[in-house]
């Protein structure tokens, strides 16, 4: 039941966020490299974002 509860507020809160908030390249015409780094695990690379309030007529 713990987990379950765990999963779904984790979802709400995720969802609001993306509801309330646009996230964005920081320079539009050079968007974030989408090439992996190997090693022990694949990751991506590092990379700054904008994060934008949404107005209310985009809700």
């Amino acid at each position: 039941m713990g987990e379950s509860l765990a999963k779904t507020e984790l979802f709400l809160f995720t969802a609001n966020f993306f509801r309330h908030f646009q996230v964005l390249p920081v320079d539009p015409l050079h968007p974030p490299s989408s090439e992996k780094i190997k090693g022990f695990t694949v990751r991506l690379h590092h990379y700054n974002c904008r994060i934008i309030l949404r107005t209310k007529k985009e809700f």
